[in-house]
């Protein structure tokens, strides 16, 4: 099971998705992202990035309402009620010690 060990307030972002009503579309990026089943294998080249994104791309797409945006800076977007939006850009490394999620 994933974790996540920090996250970085950039920009007044807690309190700007506070005020527009965003709190539940965050906690969907959390819930997706803490879903990933992380199995680390020993062999020489098993531990590869591809099947990383795909878990997360498929974890997103069970939640529903995220859209998949294959142009442009970000991989998922929602929009809830009140027309705001939350942008994931999902960044999977390549080194074992580098697995960045940025909301």
């Amino acid at each position: 099971m994933a974790i996540i060990s920090q996250e970085i307030d950039y920009d007044g972002f807690a309190a700007k998705s506070k005020r527009l009503g965003l709190d539940n579309l965050v906690a969907e990026v959390r819930t997706t992202i803490l879903k990933l089943d992380l199995n680390i294998l020993e062999e020489r080249h098993a531990n590869g990035t591809r099947g990383i994104r795909q878990t997360l791309d498929l974890n997103f797409e069970s939640i529903g309402g995220w859209n998949k945006l294959t142009i442009g800076g970000i991989d998922w977007k929602k929009v809830n009620d009140a027309g705001a939006s939350v942008g994931v850009e999902v960044q999977v490394s390549g080194r074992s010690d580098m697995l960045a999620v940025d909301i």
